[in-house]
């Protein structure tokens, strides 16, 4: 249809638009109606459209004919040519103009469907010649995403290992067969190379296990710049003020000492050689496109790229370790073996350990934390912590994410049917400005402190160091290094005390139970040592021996330290006589199974306080007469002076596959254990006389013996 054409109904019907398909100009039968009533109004007659029909929807379509019709009915009442009065003018000029931008607008709409049309049909034609595709099937299923697979696979996959044909699991996994149809001629075979292939599927990239997050507390600052010391002053001032009297009586004291803060070199020494590249890429990394790019060249810089970045997220996690646990050993100058990166810095548990020694703080005498007691042992140490901190904003409770579990859980089942109780809120009760905090990488250890939020700093050389590596070739091979220096800070701990005068809690910020500090860290001895030193820390673990070695004396160690002693393998283990300096219950074999605690007494005297196997879970100590133990207070029981004979007959809440020792530990009335009830599937009847044990495995129903040791 002409553009002009729609464009003459349009001024007609005061329309601004029309729908026109395939040069048809569709109208509702109110449209016509319009349409009759303004022609009669305007020429009093009535307009005649022959053949107008109206569809099932109400509307009429109208050809081009028939608009013409339209056209020629509305120009009827023209004058004649001879009449000299000027031709009746239906629209202004400045309608017409309207009227043109209108016709210009509708007749780039109308090329624009035809060419929409045009594109449309050479599309249709297009995919028709194609192919029917693999409709996918989608299973019907209560979940809130369905599964899809194809007509051929499972999930739409073109895996072997998914292909419905010969695999009816597969098939009833989408839902295509039901009932034991599905397990009929099950091929063995099949499913065995079926998942070979999925394992074997090429992966095009490394998956790396390392996370640099950090997960040290953000509100701890980062003082950079600091090469190797910061050194400074603390200040104490005694009373300044009185009451006003007549005469001059002057008062207040104050004194200075000194601390310093401290950063420690830290090295990067790593070597890729090119062999093992070469190995690599022949073997199960040539898929990688990092390295498949760089061709048969030893260099796989690209790789080796990859590998640094793996290097800087180790050294960062490595670092947030040393934070808090490190312990400095020195790496001699003419050492054979790499240093352990956990020797590298001092962390703030050893900052801690060495301010105790110095005398700097007080830690409060409240015996161990347990899951029972920690709700109220929290609060008595809130409670001993002088008013003035006690009530200060911004303090924070350190403690091992262990024991912050155990205090909400606890405290939960205290309150938690307080309507105003909150489950996680996370500070002391009673004291909102107590912050508790979970101190990672402690572990479950017991020891606690407070302080202000502001007390302790990362330290830093250089920033921008920590993530700086050179990488350096040489004969095929690659060499990866770098240096950076860091360390960690408490500001201040308080007065440093004099020996032998009284301490007191009253001039210091730092606040702490006196729970031993990481006992469990221990520093490596050389071997065949005779005379092992604590300078760096207070336990040590003895070397492999090459000969029989016997320890006569521990150098370093300060009265008042408790030093444990952990054994090695190998054929000459060290032993400790009891005599000279050592007063012992017995002499002592340090194997890699045996752990001695001593505490130094006083000048050359050191004293056993305890010995473990290290192999047995920790101690539960049975009562006087005990016939059953209780598996939910731990897995190694000893037994006591009984007053008369006793037979032991179960272990209540015992895990099923969970291993247990029963150990003898007097001859008073021993305690025996008949093979018989839960103890039917041991080999005889067992004598828990002093040093005897056994060991027993629970599966579910009965013990049974793994092995016994008789004096």
């Amino acid at each position: 249809m002409k553009p002009e054409l729609i464009a003459t109904l349009l001024v007609v019907l005061g329309f601004t638009e029309l729908a026109v398909q395939d040069g048809v100009v569709q109208l509702s039968e109110e449209d016509i109606n319009k349409l009759k009533d303004a022609h009669k109004e305007k020429f009093g007659a009535d307009l005649v459209l022959e053949g107008l029909s109206f569809d099932e929807d109400g509307y009429a379509s109208l050809q081009e004919a028939e608009i013409l019709s339209i056209e020629a009915a509305l120009s009827k009442s023209a004058p004649d040519a001879g009449d000299d009065t000027p031709p009746k003018t239906t629209i202004t000029p400045e309608e017409q103009v309207k009227l043109m931008k209108k016709v210009k607008i509708l007749t780039g709409k109308v090329n624009k469907l035809e060419a929409d049309k045009k594109k449309a049909q050479e599309s249709i034609i297009k995919l028709g010649k194609k192919p029917e595709p693999d409709v996918a099937i989608t299973e019907s299923n209560k979940g809130p995403m369905p599964l899809t697979h194809s007509k051929t696979h499972l999930f739409a996959s073109d895996k072997s290992f998914d292909a419905f044909e010969d695999r009816p699991w597969n098939q009833r996994a989408a839902g295509l067969v039901k009932g034991a149809s599905a397990y009929t001629d099950i091929d063995i075979q099949k499913i065995n190379d079926d998942l070979g292939a999925y394992y074997r599927q090429d992966q095009t990239a490394l998956i790396s296990f390392l996370r640099a997050k950090n997960r040290l507390p953000s509100f701890w600052n980062t003082v950079s710049n600091v090469q190797d010391e910061v050194v400074y002053a603390k200040a104490f001032t005694g009373e300044i003020t009185q009451a006003r009297k007549k005469t001059w009586l002057p008062k207040g004291s104050f004194e200075f000492q000194p601390e310093k803060a401290k950063v420690f070199p830290i090295q990067i020494d790593s070597e890729i050689k090119g062999y093992e590249l070469q190995s690599l890429e022949t073997s199960w990394l040539n898929h990688l496109q990092m390295v498949s790019k760089a061709g048969s060249q030893p260099y796989k810089m690209s790789f080796v790229q990859f590998l640094a970045a793996e290097f800087l997220k180790k050294a960062a996690e490595e670092d947030q370790i040393g934070h808090i646990r490190g312990v400095y050993v020195p790496t001699a100058d003419d050492a054979t073996e790499a240093g352990m990166a956990i020797y590298k810095q001092r962390g703030v548990l050893k900052l801690i350990k060495e301010a105790q020694a110095r005398r700097v703080y007080l830690p409060y005498d409240l015996g161990v934390p347990t899951e029972e007691n920690i709700v109220d042992y929290v609060e008595n140490f809130v409670n001993k912590i002088p008013e003035y901190w006690r009530d200060m904003p911004g303090m924070v409770m350190y403690m091992a994410t262990y024991w912050v579990e155990a205090y909400l859980k606890r405290r939960e089942i205290l309150k938690g049917l307080m309507p105003t109780y909150e489950k996680d809120k996370l500070t002391v009760d009673r004291h909102e400005n107590i912050k508790l905090y979970g101190l990672p990488f402690m572990n479950d250890a017991k020891f606690m402190f407070v302080t202000t939020n502001d007390n302790i700093s990362l330290l830093e050389n250089i920033p921008k160091e920590k993530t700086l590596l050179n990488i350096e070739k040489s004969k095929r091979d690659i060499a990866v290094f770098g240096d950076y220096k860091i360390g960690i800070h408490v500001w201040a701990f308080g007065y440093e005390y004099p020996v032998g005068v009284e301490m007191s809690d009253d001039k210091q910020i730092f606040f702490s139970n006196d729970v031993e500090i990481l006992p469990d860290l221990y520093v490596n001895v050389d071997p065949d040592q005779t005379t092992p030193s604590v300078k760096y820390h207070t336990s040590l673990k003895t070397g492999v021996n090459t000969k029989a070695t016997a320890i006569t004396d521990i150098l370093d160690s300060k009265v008042g330290d408790y030093i444990y002693i952990k054994g090695n393998s190998g054929a000459f283990p060290s032993t400790i006589a009891n005599s000279g300096k050592f007063d012992l219950e017995a002499n002592v074999t340090l194997d890699e199974n045996t752990l001695i605690l001593l505490y130094h007494r006083g000048a050359d005297d050191f004293v056993e306080i305890e010995r473990w196997d290290v192999t047995l879970s920790s101690v539960v100590f049975l009562t006087d007469g005990a016939t059953t133990a209780d598996a939910s207070l731990g897995k190694h029981f000893v037994t006591v002076d009984n007053t008369a004979a006793t037979a032991f007959t179960d272990i209540t809440n015992a895990v099923d596959g969970d291993v247990y020792i029963l150990e003898g530990g007097s001859d008073a009335n021993s305690t025996t254990i008949a093979a018989s009830g839960v103890f039917s599937r041991i080999t005889a009847t067992m004598t828990l006389a002093k040093g005897n044990w056994i060991k027993v495995k629970f599966n579910g129903l009965k013990f049974v013996e793994l092995e016994r040791y008789t004096v």
